[in-house]
């Protein structure tokens, strides 16, 4: 997947705030989610070499899709 631009992400947003988001929508939100997987992966590995004991999840795409209506809606 090629990487989206901050505009295309902010529609994507916008969408995703609607009553009904599309199939395609929460698809393209699972895509993006899976993009940063990877480097929040190499961060924690780099705060833990330098001994501090880092915490992370991963919201779901039902969280983000909560928090996107509550947050900007």
């Amino acid at each position: 997947m090629p990487p989206l631009s901050r505009s295309q992400i902010d529609q994507l947003g916008r969408r995703l705030r609607g009553a009904d988001p599309t199939v395609e929508d929460l698809k393209l939100l699972e895509q993006v989610r899976s993009l940063y997987e990877e480097p929040l992966t190499k961060v924690i590995g780099v705060l833990v070499g330098l001994g501090l004991e880092p915490g992370s999840r991963s919201k779901t795409t039902g969280t983000i899709v909560d928090k996107l209506r509550r947050i900007l809606g």
